[in-house]
């Protein structure tokens, strides 16, 4: 128990999380057609999280969209430690195939992650608008489709992408979104990761319907889900330290989505 570093993406112990409405509800939820549907090539270039990447579909219109991971099987495992210290492996993949629902209008999502001391998954809120783009002039051809070079900083990563003015629908793969136009191809400029077109099909037959995630809510949207994440692990280091054990906390550089906790 010596000298351990507790990493805050990897633990998964004790805080409440609450049972209730999902957050959407007071939105206007439902299933709804697409139109169109972009499948990437999903690859994460981070410790742990190789083994999770492979194809991933976004499915949109002009309303809602919805990302789905189908690299995140749900036998992948997460280490996390336990309260006592002790390396546990826990499901890491997500049955539903980590879904990213977005409300355009709205500019929110919904997602689902796990939620520290439960089983299963819960879902969490995000905002669509917190990228501040920078606009480049230079194109690039995707398919059929020109699209425009923009850039900008998201969770602590800065990610290039690449959006196309002829499908005026401010979504993209993974989280990222908020552009005039649907985003075809993404990289986080430090090499971290890569959402990288395959192919798009602009379709009113297509049988997959945008459909908001299930299951209990966290009762927490990002910024909170984190502080309490960080909060509830202080109080544990703490805990320990009171025992005699020599432990720290520390932020996980090889998270994709960084968090610096309030000072």
């Amino acid at each position: 128990m010596d000298n351990i570093k507790l990493v805050t993406t990897l633990f998964l112990i004790k805080f409440t999380c609450l049972s209730a409405q999902i957050p959407g509800n007071k939105y206007a939820l439902g299933d709804t057609i697409p139109i169109g549907k972009v499948t990437y090539s999903h690859q994460v270039h981070l410790g742990g999280f190789t083994e999770k990447n492979g194809t991933a579909e976004l499915y949109f219109n002009n309303d809602r969209s919805l990302y789905l991971h189908l690299g995140n099987p749900e036998e992948i495992g997460d280490r996390y430690p336990n309260p006592q210290g002790v390396l546990v492996k826990s499901v890491g993949g997500d049955k539903q195939g980590a879904p990213i629902y977005k409300m355009h209008a709205e500019q929110k999502m919904l997602y689902r992650d796990l939620c520290v001391g439960e089983s299963g998954r819960y879902i969490i809120a995000d905002t669509l608008s917190g990228i501040i783009w920078t606009l480049h002039p230079n194109h690039k051809r995707f398919g059929q489709f020109d699209c425009r070079q923009a850039t900008g900083i998201f969770h602590g990563r800065e990610y290039e992408a690449w959006y196309t003015l002829d499908i005026p629908i401010p979504s993209g793969p993974f989280k990222l979104g908020g552009l005039p136009g649907l985003i075809l191809e993404a990289r986080a400029t430090d090499g971290s990761a890569d959402f990288l077109f395959v192919s798009i099909e602009i379709s009113k037959e297509i049988s997959y319907r945008i459909k908001p995630p299930y299951g209990k809510d966290s009762g927490l949207n990002y910024t909170q889900y984190r502080k309490a994440t960080w909060d509830f692990m202080e109080s544990t280091i703490n805990a320990m330290k009171a025992q005699g054990h020599d432990v720290s906390i520390s932020i996980d550089s090889n998270a994709l989505e960084l968090w610096e906790p309030e000072k």
